[in-house]
């Protein structure tokens, strides 16, 4: 794998290197970092979706779409201050692993987009399958050009 088009010089002499836990530390302090990033991640969602269901009473997942904008928008983030080694990696085991890993919700998204297919919603499952996967993608692709313009 090739580092990301706009990546720092030397984060595409040592992109894959810089990904990887440090040897002496791993596992079990990258372990810790995971598991309270996870915990920390899936509270953060709950909470979240409590808010956004109480404010929006429709049938359209709103709440999923919205974990899921914020966390794409949020792993774009760091993955550009990873990239420029503003933040140590270890953060990375915290931060994306853990807790965006348990605040994002793909696999809720799947069961929600079925179960509007199977009740007859096909056209809003579709709305936000497209919604989803493209706003998720745009996001996570703004953050790392707008992070990553800060940085300079």
């Amino acid at each position: 794998m090739s580092a990301p088009q706009g990546a720092a010089p030397e984060a595409k002499n040592q992109y894959n290197a810089r990904w990887q836990p440090d040897p002496a530390g791993f596992p079990m302090k990258y372990l810790v970092f995971v598991a309270l990033g996870g915990a920390a991640g899936s509270v953060s969602r709950y909470l979240l979706s409590q808010w956004t269901q109480a404010q929006w009473q429709g049938a359209f997942p709103l709440a999923t779409l919205l974990v899921n904008l914020l966390g794409s928008c949020a792993i774009g983030v760091l993955f550009a201050l990873l990239e420029r080694q503003v933040l140590h990696a270890d953060w990375r085991g915290l931060l994306m692993v853990g807790f965006l890993g348990a605040f994002t919700t793909f696999s809720t998204f799947s069961l929600e987009t079925f179960a509007l297919w199977e009740s007859g919603q096909a056209a809003q499952a579709l709305g936000y399958m497209l919604a989803s996967v493209t706003l998720c993608v745009i996001g996570a692709g703004l953050a790392i050009t707008l992070t990553r313009a800060l940085l300079y």
